[in-house]
């Protein structure tokens, strides 16, 4: 576990050195000499160069990623079936790409703190996602992908700017948390009475 926490310090500090071993043609295990098997968690401050991140694809057993300052979604952290949480803090970009999110079947968690607008259907088919967390968004609307997520027992969706709530949000009946404060909302539909786990 030690050893764990000293290569996350030492990936934070050096991001500056991985960036010039990638540019030279050097992955990042590479560059840090160090078996990327042992590795389970993993956070990155001021990755602003997404192409870096698709080498996460070695890190096969991942489960738990949190990256920081993205201007676009990392396209390759699909391909991390091992992630079980996923956090996504002070990122510029607006939507997600339309990709195979359904590869991420283990994941139960997923924060993004960006600038949303939209998110794509495909994000429904994280079938175990149990909490998503998207605040501090750009979301007008809650997006309809949400709606097909029956696992989903957590959903933060506070400081966006949100002016109503679909009907459809009756149908998330496993719901036990829904925030949706600091948005523009007059009025909840009925169907929020579906929501009978709601706490």
């Amino acid at each position: 576990m030690y050893m764990k926490k000293l290569f996350l310090l030492f990936l934070s500090f050096c991001l500056f050195v991985i960036t010039t071993k990638a540019q030279e043609g050097i992955t990042i295990a590479e560059a840090l000499k160090i078996d990327v098997h042992e590795i389970t968690s993993l956070s990155i401050d001021g990755a602003k160069e997404a192409h870096l991140l698709h080498e996460l694809a070695g890190f096969i057993y991942l489960d738990n990623l949190r990256i920081y300052n993205l201007t676009e979604f990392p396209i390759g952290v699909v391909e991390l079936k091992n992630l079980q949480h996923l956090y996504i803090g002070k990122s510029s970009f607006k939507t997600l790409p339309k990709t195979r999110y359904s590869l991420l079947y283990r994941l139960n968690s997923l924060y993004i703190d960006a600038e949303l607008t939209s998110l794509p259907d495909e994000l429904s088919g994280i079938s175990r996602l149990k909490r998503l967390v998207l605040s501090d968004n750009n979301l007008e609307n809650i997006p309809d992908c949400i709606f097909k997520m029956k696992n989903l027992k957590e959903l933060i969706i506070n400081q966006n700017k949100i002016k109503e709530v679909s009907p459809n949000i009756g149908l998330l009946i496993n719901l036990n948390e829904l925030n949706l404060m600091k948005n523009k909302i007059v009025a909840l539909p009925k169907e929020i009475g579906n929501l009978t786990s709601l706490k």
